[in-house]
């Protein structure tokens, strides 16, 4: 008797565990692994960062948020980007550099500079890279859509085509944004074929653990 008590009190206790897990996955945050360039230096291949979805629940996405958004809806399939224009806004990317309502954003570079948002308070590290990001021309962002961009503005990793959500991969619809990052929690260096042994013990990024998003 007392052992089917307690075998109950393990049950009861995992499907606890599991529902809150469950829960706290779909309605708080979620772990996100980074796989390609398309934020770096903001962000690096192998990070793996928090996203918090809260805030969405009572607020729209912001000027500057990292949002983690859906690719395809059949697949939910999902990548990241930084929100730089909301509908309202007129945007144009020339050369890889980006206009807002026809004022060219700052830089302080050739190839890497930071890049000053008129609505954000924290500029932020944009990389130019050849061939750059594919022109989009002056476009005026319609109602309930954000223009999202990489950080890494080079056309090998920043073309990912949307498919259910959206022809272009930077106009993304509201329902399509699923969090904001907001910590890197862990970082590890991506392994290569050639790492042998070195591939069962990945190099961590000491100076990244925890390192707050902007």
């Amino acid at each position: 008797m007392q052992i089917n008590k307690v075998l109950k009190d393990y049950t009861l206790a995992i499907l606890i565990a599991i529902s809150v897990a469950l829960l706290i996955r779909s309605f708080i945050f979620e772990s996100f692994k980074i796989p390609t360039q398309i934020m770096s230096p903001t962000l690096l291949p192998g990070d793996i960062l928090f996203a918090e979805k809260l805030s969405y629940l009572f607020k729209d996405p912001n000027y500057g948020d990292i949002v983690v958004f859906e690719i395809d809806e059949e697949t939910g399939l999902q990548s990241i980007r930084r929100i730089v224009a909301k509908s309202g806004d007129t945007v144009q990317v020339k050369n890889g550099e980006l206009m807002i309502n026809a004022t060219e954003l700052k830089k302080l570079d050739t190839r890497c500079y930071l890049e000053k948002h008129p609505k954000t308070a924290t500029p932020y590290t944009v990389c130019l890279e050849e061939p750059f990001l594919a022109d989009f021309p002056e476009t005026k962002i319609p109602p309930g859509y954000f223009f999202l961009l990489g950080d890494f503005r080079g056309s090998a990793v920043s073309s990912t085509p949307l498919k259910s959500v959206q022809k272009n991969a930077n106009l993304v619809p509201l329902h399509a944004i699923k969090a904001r990052a907001f910590l890197i929690w862990l970082s590890l260096v991506p392994q290569t074929h050639s790492a042998g042994m070195q591939g069962f013990f990945p190099e961590i990024r000491s100076e990244r653990l925890f390192k707050k998003i902007h």
